[in-house]
């Protein structure tokens, strides 16, 4: 977000859109709307009017500021910050049978074929949607 903070000119009300998201470094992901009639779909809070590039450019700052600090610095702030914080639950592990049927249609998708499911048309390659799956995970 950060790049295209710095890049857009003009109107740049849709960059509100574009949410940055932990662990998302080099795709993103953005929902405009629930598709009318779905069930499953939750709404996501408004974007609001702000373009949200100054949180991404404070966030920007305070990582650079951060990793200015010698390594045994961030060591003892980090462990202060973290000292009085509850353990993390272990994730469970997901199944195919337990994903919801939207996601298992695409999963089990035949290969070279596209997918529609609750109006999100999904291009396929010549894999099915499972060894596709695997091989972004990169099982």
């Amino acid at each position: 977000k950060r790049a295209l903070c710095q890049r857009v000119k003009g109107d740049r009300r849709w960059l509100a859109k574009i949410r940055p998201w932990g662990g998302h470094h080099y795709h993103m992901h953005i929902r405009l709307r629930c598709p009318k009639g779905s069930t499953n779909c939750k709404g996501q809070s408004s974007p609001g009017t702000s373009d949200g590039c100054a949180a991404v450019e404070k966030w920007h700052r305070n990582l650079k500021a951060w990793l200015a600090l010698p390594k045994k610095e961030r060591i003892r702030r980090s462990r202060k910050a973290n000292k009085n914080k509850k353990p993390k639950r272990r994730k469970r592990q997901i199944t195919l049978a337990g994903l919801p049927k939207a996601c298992r249609t695409v999963l089990n998708a035949k290969p070279g074929r596209h997918v529609l499911t609750r109006g999100v048309r999904l291009l396929r390659s010549g894999k099915t949607g499972l060894e596709e799956a695997r091989s972004i995970m990169g099982q």
